[in-house]
C-alpha cells in the first residue's frame, strides 16, 4: 500500500493544485506495478503549515526490498510533478505577528522631571 500525504505551501494556487493532483493521478495510473483501479488522490484539508494531499494506491511487489523500491521511484516521481506544476513542499512553519507596544504613548506623556535643577520643589 502507497499512501503518502504530501503537503504542499500555502501559497500554492488552485491551478497548481490541480496540475499537481492530475499529474500524481496520471503517473500512478499508468505505473505497471500499481492497481490503477485502486488510485485516490485528493486535495483533504489546509493543514497549520501546508495544503495537504492524501495519495493512496495499492502496490504489487515481490517482497519489501521490492515495495521500497517502487515507493521510491513513485516519490521521485511526486517530486518532478510538484516542480513542474510550479508548487513546493511545505516545511513546518510558525508566523509570528508582532503588535505595535503602545509603551511609548505612555512614556510620552509623562512629564520627564530630571531635567529639574535641585532648588525646584515639586509642591
Amino acid at each position: 500500500m502507497f499512501h503518502p500525504v504530501v503537503g504542499l505551501r500555502h501559497d500554492t494556487t488552485p491551478v497548481q493544485l490541480r496540475s499537481f493532483s492530475a499529474g500524481v493521478r496520471t503517473l500512478l495510473s499508468e505505473h505497471a506495478s500499481v492497481d490503477s483501479l485502486s488510485v485516490r488522490v485528493r486535495f483533504v484539508r489546509f493543514g497549520a503549515s501546508s495544503v495537504d494531499v492524501d495519495i493512496f494506491a495499492y502496490v504489487f511487489a515481490h517482497d519489501g526490498n521490492n515495495f521500497l523500491e517502487i515507493q521510491e521511484e513513485l516519490l521521485y516521481g511526486i517530486m518532478d510533478i510538484v516542480e513542474k506544476a510550479g508548487a513546493a513542499i511545505a516545511l513546518p512553519s510558525q508566523s509570528l505577528y508582532l503588535a505595535t507596544d503602545k509603551s511609548d504613548k505612555i512614556t510620552q506623556a509623562t512629564p520627564d522631571y530630571s531635567e529639574r535643577s535641585k532648588g525646584d520643589a515639586l509642591h
